[in-house]
Parts: structure tokens; C-alpha cells; sequence
């Protein structure tokens, strides 16, 4: 076996510890983006539920309104059952939205633990150079 230089060797370091470096990257962009899209997704869900509550408390209003001015109880009761539905259906949107914002969680974790781990091996193994003892 051929002995190879300490500059040859220095060189093969570098260029693991970047690639090394790239890979935890790309990790770590790979988890932001899937956090980010879930909070987007919940997000979203919660905006739509917030525009149904606001169009529900416009027909309840009006069908408070047509309830105290009118004698009969036809046509106010129908505002009323379109926006009790309407509440109930931004209810369902958020009980939908809700576990998207808790899941979505934008931290690089593995790709922290990763480099964490790297960095104990490396200082592990620049404790004992001579490589663990079997």
C-alpha cells in the first residue's frame, strides 16, 4: 500500500468536508421547504375559514335585522340557517388548519443533528489520530 502524502491527504479532507457541507445544505433546504409549506397550507386554510365566519356574521346580521323588523318568520329564518352553515363550514376549515400549523415546523433539525454529529466525530477523531483502538 502506497503511502500518500499529508497534502493528499489534506486535499481528500477538504473535499469531504465539502460535499459533506453540500449535503447537509440541500437537507436543510429539503426541511425548511416542507415546514414552510405546511404552515402555508394551514395558513391558507385558517384565511379561508376567517372569510366565511366574516361573510357568516354579515347574513346573521341580517337576518338579526329582518327578524326584528319583520312580523313574519319565513325569509329571516333562511339568513339565519345560511349563516349558522356558513360558520359551521369556516369551523371545518380551521378544525383542518389547525394541525398544518403544528406540524409546520421550518427548522433544518436533521440536518442540525447531522453537522452536530459530523463535528463530534471530528473532534473525536482529532483526540485519538491514530484511530480507535479494536
Amino acid at each position: 500500500m502506497a503511502q500518500r502524502s499529508l497534502k493528499q491527504i489534506l486535499r481528500e479532507i477538504t473535499g469531504d468536508f465539502k460535499t459533506l457541507a453540500q449535503e447537509e445544505k440541500s437537507l436543510a433546504t429539503a426541511e425548511v421547504k416542507s415546514g414552510a409549506t405546511k404552515l402555508g397550507i394551514g395558513g391558507g386554510l385558517l384565511v379561508g375559514a376567517l372569510f366565511f365566519v366574516l361573510l357568516a356574521v354579515i347574513i346573521l346580521l341580517f337576518a338579526a335585522s329582518a327578524g326584528l323588523h319583520a312580523a313574519g318568520l319565513a325569509w329571516w329564518l333562511s339568513f339565519l340557517i345560511i349563516g349558522v352553515a356558513l360558520i359551521v363550514l369556516g369551523a371545518i376549515l380551521a378544525l383542518i388548519g389547525l394541525p398544518f400549523l403544528k406540524k409546520g415546523k421550518p427548522v433544518p433539525t436533521q440536518a442540525i443533528n447531522g453537522a452536530k454529529s459530523t463535528l463530534n466525530a471530528v473532534k473525536s477523531a482529532a483526540k485519538n489520530p491514530s484511530g480507535p483502538q479494536v
